[in-house]
């Protein structure tokens, strides 16, 4: 469609709607239909007036989102659009920690696809995978962002109305550093930082200093969630036993007045707040009715709780929550989920009726902010793109209000040119035949687990329903169909079918080698030695070959070797079991001792039906040592 925007003092407008442009098929021509931008006080409003067309915008992020809403309506005779966000603060969390660093045109590309929505915020997730200077074993070999490309994203993001916030660490999560000697003398226990030493309060200004002069925002997140042993390693050898309370509460007024001095807004998680209370050290402990007083007094006012919850579809449970957070008296900040982190799948249908649960009650109880965790827990198989359609609830839920299926297809096809419904379908992988969880109601990933696990041990074997096979088989055909309605991300789709035709044979491969195996079905074993096992590596080489090209995408190359180790380990332990099945079908063994043994449940509650989920590759490959 041809337009000519009639602006007056907006180039910064106008540039970052050629940003956009060609995602809507817009080309700015003089001859083109009159387009009149103009300041609004709040929201958004887009209509025709006689030939002419009109954006009213508050935002620049208002403002790309109205030109969406235009092209949508492009054409119309009469149409009024006017909306008002129901939140101040909705973004994204991309995870650049967890193996997979977007790489610069990528994250351009989420944060113009943001825009388009009306999103207007994205937190980096950067643990230790940022530059920071005479630290040079911070982030080593892990893709980090230098310094440079930080100031390149913020500018691009602050010309898109995309606030660009950083989400560092400094308490928890640090891990990878404490492979180098350099930071092992700032070790507490596991990935926890040894809390009142001030060679770990000169790294925290080293990380505010880096971020301070990086992004324009004021706005920090500190992380500090997930630190259950803190004050139980080196700190304890070094103080004796203190009570957690006391170390958080020390060294979050200290990490505080550092921040303050900077002119800073600290933000942090909350978990750890509730599971210094609970009896059994959980988050989500509806048991608590009253936050104590001594947890209170630890959380300064002037920071802001984030309370996350990726895993729920019980608006009763996030109100109590909500009303816990209440009591602290500080902001409090809403974080739900675009579940990408349980295999190769996300699993979009359950992320988004979590959403519509998450969101109508973070609305209810006065939240102002909320942001759409990406995690990219145990390697970041999953491309962020992935998640689209949760994105999609979360900006209609916030602007429209509209969440009909009918609605969403529609604002996904102009934001990314895409279809909400073929989005949703990237999770079918995993909607195995008697499922126990009702799609949408839970998490569940058996295409990572039947995938990874070992086709000898059988560890899942009795929870592999009859009909696994075919339906891996049915999914590949319906994703690669898919993949070419959504050319802009096909390769994603790709991905999943060659997945799915490699879980067509390995799938079920453990169960039926203990069948032909105890029937003394000598043909089936070589079948699957001659033919199936050799054609499976081939579907794997398959799926190997559209990761690679997946991840080049989406993201720098620094950890997908890790990736390489996992599928290669892979086929080269279905040479090995080709070999010790050969040498059975030869005479040169008598038996298999792996075959010999009787399949039990992995989990006896469950007997015959698919385990709901195993998060983790080192707990599904082997029940040995692990790797």
């Amino acid at each position: 469609m041809k337009l000519y925007f009639i602006y007056c003092k907006l180039s910064d407008e106008m540039a970052a709607l050629r940003e956009v442009f060609p995602d809507l098929g817009i080309e700015q021509d003089v001859n083109g239909d009159y387009v009149y931008l103009r300041r609004r006080e709040k929201g958004l409003r887009v209509f025709r007036e006689g030939k002419d067309y009109v954006i009213e915008f508050s935002t620049r992020a208002s403002l790309i989102r109205g030109a969406g809403i235009l092209a949508e309506n492009y054409g119309k005779k009469t149409f009024d659009v006017e909306e008002t966000p129901r939140f101040d603060v909705v973004g994204t969390m991309p995870d650049c920690s967890r193996n997979a660093v977007i790489k610069r045109p990528a994250l351009k590309e989420l944060i113009r696809r943001s825009a388009l929505m009306g999103l207007n915020a994205m937190m980096l997730y950067i643990e230790d995978t940022y530059e920071i200077e005479n630290r040079p074993h911070f982030g080593y070999m892990r893709g980090r962002y230098t310094k440079g490309e930080l100031k390149e994203m913020d500018k691009y993001a602050r010309l898109m109305g995309i606030e660009l916030v950083p989400a560092i660490q400094t308490l928890a999560h640090l891990a990878t550093i404490f492979q180098w000697k350099e930071f092992l003398p700032l070790r507490d226990n596991g990935d926890i930082l040894l809390a009142d030493d001030e060679r770990v309060y000169s790294l925290i200004d080293d990380m505010l200093d880096t971020v301070s002069s990086c992004f324009t925002t004021r706005r920090v997140n500190l992380g500090m969630d997930e630190a259950w042993l803190v004050g139980s390693g080196q700190y304890m050898r070094d103080h004796g036993y203190v009570p957690r309370t006391e170390i958080m509460k020390r060294h979050l007024a200290k990490v505080m007045e550092k921040c303050r001095a900077r002119g800073l807004e600290p933000e942090i998680w909350s978990d750890m707040f509730f599971r210094m209370q609970s009896k059994t050290g959980a988050y989500y402990d509806l048991d608590i009715k009253k936050m104590s007083k001594e947890v209170i007094e630890a959380v300064p006012e002037d920071v802001t709780l984030v309370y996350w919850d990726y895993y729920s579809v019980n608006k009763a449970k996030y109100d109590a929550m909500f009303a816990r957070h209440a009591e602290f008296g500080c902001k409090t900040g809403f974080a739900g989920g675009a579940a990408c982190w349980y295999g190769n799948t996300p699993l979009n249908t359950f992320s988004v009726k979590a959403a519509k649960t998450a969101l109508t009650s973070a609305l209810e109880n006065g939240m102002k902010q909320v942001w759409i965790t990406m995690w990219g827990d145990d390697g970041a198989a999953c491309s962020p793109f992935a998640t689209l359609s949760t994105m999609t609830v979360y900006s209609e839920f916030c602007w429209s209000g509209d969440l009909s299926d009918k609605y969403l297809e529609k604002r996904m096809k102009t934001t990314c040119g895409a279809s909400y419904k073929d989005f949703l379908s990237l999770e079918s992988p995993n909607f195995v035949p008697k499922r126990t969880i009702a799609p949408g109601e839970g998490i569940s990933n058996p295409a990572k687990y039947m995938f990874y696990q070992d086709p000898l041990s059988g560890k899942y074997d009795r929870h592999i329903p009859e009909g696994t096979a075919k339906h891996f088989a049915d999914t590949a055909k319906k994703l690669a169909a898919a993949a070419l309605r959504n050319p802009g991300y096909a390769y994603i789709f790709e991905t999943l079918s060659n997945l799915c035709r490699a879980l067509e044979i390995k799938s079920e491969l453990g169960v039926r080698l203990k069948e032909a195996y105890d029937a003394g079905d000598r043909a089936t074993l070589k079948k699957y030695s001659t033919k199936l096992i050799p054609e499976l590596i081939k579907r794997i080489e398959a799926y190997y070959e559209s990761l690679r090209a997946q991840w080049r995408h989406d993201n720098k190359m620094p950890g997908f070797e890790v990736m390489d180790v996992r599928l290669g380990g892979l086929i080269f332990r279905l040479k090995d079991v080709k070999y010790i099945l050969d040498e059975y079908l030869s005479g040169k063994t008598d038996r298999i001792p792996e075959l010999d043994v009787e399949r039990i449940p992995f989990d006896p509650s469950i007997d015959g039906l698919p385990v709901p989920h195993i998060h983790r590759y080192a707990e599904i490959v082997t029940s040995n040592v692990r790797p």
